[in-house]
């Protein structure tokens, strides 16, 4: 179709069908209707009318075209039943007449016919490569006019060929190739929004993911990109490698390359890639289009197929890789320690041995791998050996092994988890029976952690000085002159100094100009908590107690944070399990620190329990 013609007006009509069948004026009308729908209502070109919907005679139709009344246009259909593709011809006649809502649908047309073309693909992916003809007819030609025979052949097998054997127009054929010529990643979302679009292929182009889906060898000249996910199935006992239409031309390249230098070479039967690639460049005749028409897309193809054989094969072993990784992985199942794999102690599935055989390099494999995954905890040690461990089995391993758990808590850290072990302590509320207990024996293990760190921390200090001080701080303390030093680490929270206390039972001190007095819905609701709970204000109780949707917890906390008189103190160190809030006034009473401490010893051992006696015997001390 003409970018430039026009349609003839209905006054013009009359003449133009002069001469004509009267069923000609009707299909006139029948082309718009269906021209207006695939425009404006169904947005589909499949409502555009075609020969078998209209009463014409094919002469007919093509006077309707040739007198500009309308136009016609031919697309690619995928039929979905069959896998087959198949050419239908529409014709278009807009309502508006203009030429730009003929463009659209033109348009339409070539976006629709690129979708089939890569269902088609797909299809024939899934089916499975069958190579028509075997590669050995390309061995050994000697015949001039044979070898000139199969260069031609060889140029057939682009999508080009396979879309000119529908006799589709160029225009059609170079708008298709420039749809499908980009990154996967672009036509993934070219695509998403077709209704059209069969199962399984959208997943075909993102697998692909940033190489294009049609790959070009020369000029003009396109192939499939294999699907990455189809190149390597797992089998029996070894992994299973699909052929491709790629690696099938390569290889009828190479042998026709071969066979074209044997004009030159007697011995060229035997040559491999590079050995053919250095004696074409000695010898300028075997790179002549006027000896040999078409030489030098040939060339560029071999050339182009070889590097596309060679990332076919790479990501053959990142797929035999990836395979392995899960079956090197199995090592850690119900390993509650962390475990110390090197090169020399993993051991690779046979099917990888037969593909990579370097144990060195298989290793970086795995590891790399395992730095990527999120369901496992890599850390390099002081000494580089590496140990892992599943991120699910961290808790019970941080509980059961006392020895390991710096090395855990490290583990955490230097995987993304910023708070390390303390990161895996949950909110009390929604927890079942048994997370609650295991929370539990965390926060217990963690206390129990930190005693020991502080008393390694103490160690240390201690075995700097000389036996002469250590006998004097003896004395000293014997004679209680020697105060005791406060021991300060990153990942322990240090005993309360009177110092320390102090600041603990400072009031708050928040700006005065955001301090407001509580309403006295809010001042009932917390005295109410205050009661029931023996002077402990839990917000979450408090939010209960309001019943009010505009009251969270948030609310609630900011509220008693910005107080006007300043009376309530944050708990922060129960922020993560539980908010609470307490009076400063019962925090300055020792009667009341002693009586909540002993009520707390007795009571349930939920981890938000355990915290605040933690926290109030600090205090006490």
């Amino acid at each position: 179709m003409s970018e430039t013609s026009t349609f003839l007006t209905a006054a013009e009509l009359q003449a133009a069908l002069a001469g004509m069948n009267p069923s000609a004026l009707k299909d006139v009308g029948l082309i718009e209707q269906g021209t207006t729908a695939a425009l404006t209502m169904t947005r589909s070109i499949r409502s555009l009318k075609g020969p078998e919907h209209l009463f014409s005679s094919p002469e007919d139709l093509r006077l309707l075209v040739q007198r500009n009344i309308v136009n016609e246009y031919v697309w690619l259909d995928y039929q979905v039943d069959s896998g087959r593709l198949s050419t239908r011809k529409v014709f278009i006649r807009p309502a508006s007449l203009r030429t730009s809502d003929a463009d659209r649908i033109v348009q339409d047309c070539d976006e629709m016919s690129a979708l089939s073309l890569a269902c088609y693909l797909h299809h024939r992916e899934k089916v499975g490569f069958l190579a028509e003809t075997p590669t050995a007819v390309f061995r050994g030609l000697l015949d001039r006019h044979r070898l000139i025979e199969a260069l031609g052949t060889l140029e057939s097998h682009t999508m080009e060929g396979l879309l000119e054997s529908y006799d589709l127009p160029d225009r059609t054929i170079g708008r298709v190739m420039q749809i499908l010529n980009r990154p996967c990643s672009e036509l993934f979302l070219h695509f998403q929004s077709s209704r059209e679009i069969p199962p399984g292929v959208l997943e075909a182009v993102e697998n692909r993911g940033e190489q294009v889906f049609l790959y070009a060898i020369a000029p003009e000249r396109h192939i499939l990109f294999p699907d990455p996910a189809l190149l390597i199935q797992p089998g029996d006992d070894d992994l299973v490698e699909q052929p491709t239409y790629a690696e099938w031309l390569y290889q009828a390249h190479l042998e026709t390359a071969r066979s074209l230098a044997l004009q030159v070479e007697s011995s060229a039967e035997g040559f491999d890639y590079e050995t053919l690639r250095a004696l074409f460049d000695q010898h300028a005749s075997l790179r002549s289009d006027d000896a040999w028409p078409g030489i030098q897309s040939f060339h560029d193809a071999l050339r182009r197929l070889h590097d596309l054989v060679e990332i076919l094969r790479q990501m053959r072993l990142e797929a035999a890789l990836d395979f392995a990784y899960t079956d090197m992985l199995s090592v850690l199942n119900m390993q509650l320690r962390p475990v110390s794999i090197t090169a020399e102690t993993l051991t690779p599935p046979p099917f990888l041995l037969k593909r990579l055989a370097d144990p060195l390099r298989i290793f970086k494999q795995f590891l790399e791998r395992a730095k990527k995954d999120p369901e496992v905890l890599v850390h390099q040690g002081s000494r580089g050996e590496h140990f892992f461990l599943f991120r699910s089995n961290l808790i019970q391993a941080f509980i059961d092994h006392r020895s390991q758990r710096t090395l855990l808590h490290l583990m955490a850290k230097q995987n993304g988890i910023p708070g390390g072990i303390y990161d895996f302590v949950a909110q009390s509320a929604g927890l079942t029976e048994a997370a609650r207990r295991l929370q539990e024996e965390l926060l217990l293990a963690i206390r129990r952690w930190e005693d020991d760190r502080k008393r390694e921390i103490a160690k240390s200090e201690r075995s700097k000085k000389s036996i002469f001080q250590r006998l004097i701080d003896w004395v000293l303390t014997v004679l209680g002159l020697m105060p005791s030093a406060p021991v300060n680490d990153e990942s322990t929270v240090p005993e309360a100094t009177p110092a320390t206390t102090a600041s603990r039972r400072k009031r708050p001190s928040a700006p005065a100009e955001r301090r407001k007095t509580l309403p006295s819905r809010v001042e009932q609701a917390v005295s109410f908590v205050e009661r029931k709970f023996d002077g402990l204000i839990w917000v979450d109780d408090v939010v209960e107690a309001l019943a009010s949707p505009n009251m969270n917890a948030d609310a609630v906390s900011d509220m008693l944070f910005y107080d006007r008189e300043q009376r309530f103190k944050e708990i922060r160190a129960l922020s993560k399990l539980r908010r609470l809030y307490i009076r400063m006034e019962l925090l300055e009473n020792p009667e009341w620190m002693k009586k909540t401490i002993q009520a707390l010893e007795t009571t349930s051992r939920m981890p938000h329990h355990l915290a605040l006696l933690d926290y109030l015997k600090k205090d006490e001390d």
